[in-house]
Formats: structure tokens, sequence, C-alpha cells
């Protein structure tokens, strides 16, 4: 496989979805995704990293050491990319305004700290949302 030069910011937000959520299914519903294109995209960034990122166990999803430093730098990345969107098309990180309410089954919609809930759309500083 050729070495990685970009990444697909997709595959990064879908990676930390997972992190955060601890479980494709939950991560699926949070992304409005099938649980088979969760599952696909995070085979694809394990293929592009060439190491094992998640692990499934008892507890849910668990992060390697890997997927551990990965996660860090992934939210950065998204981060940046998101304040670069902002900053040159004016329109928020999910763009569309897809109406999703939350889906208070994960984690990443239970925390209030850093969740900007609004009637019906949903968004997160640390993670952007749906592309």
């Amino acid at each position: 496989m050729t070495p990685i030069r970009n990444l697909d910011t997709s595959l990064l937000r879908t990676f930390v979805a997972v992190a955060e959520c601890r479980s494709m299914t939950a991560s699926a519903k949070h992304l409005l995704l099938t649980q088979g294109a969760v599952s696909q995209k995070i085979a694809r960034l394990e293929g592009l990293s060439r190491q094992q990122l998640v692990i499934g166990g008892r507890q849910g999803m668990m992060l390697t050491p890997a997927g551990e430093r990965l996660l860090t730098k992934a939210k950065q990345m998204l981060a940046v990319n998101d304040e670069i969107r902002m900053d040159t098309t004016g329109d928020a990180v999910d763009g569309n305004s897809s109406a999703r309410p939350a889906c208070r089954s994960c984690r990443l919609c239970l925390r209030s700290g850093e969740m900007r809930l609004k009637p019906n759309l949903w968004r997160n500083r640390d993670y952007g949302g749906p592309q």
C-alpha cells in the first residue's frame, strides 16, 4: 500500500466518534451512517495507518496505544479543518444544517460541556459533526 499523504477527514471524524462513543452502533447513529459504513471507515483508517487502532471488548470499543496517540492529533486536525472551513466559507461545520436531534445514547451527545444544542441541530466543538 502507498504511504499516506493526505488523510480523509471523514475517516478521522468516524474514528473520533468511535473513540468517544465506544461503540460502532452508537457511532453510526451519531454520524447518521450504517454500522457497516463505520466499520469500513475504521478498517480503512487502520489499513492506511498500518496499525490496529481500536479493539472490541466487554466494555465496548477501546483504543489501542496507537489509537490513543491518533485521537489527540485527529481532534486537533479536525478542529483546524473546521476552523479553516468556517473562515473561508462562513459555513458552520455541518454546513448543510441537517436536522439531527442528539442521539442520547453516546458520550458525545451526553457531554454538556462540548455540545452546542439548538432545537434539532447538533454541533460539537471538538468533533465537528457529520459532513
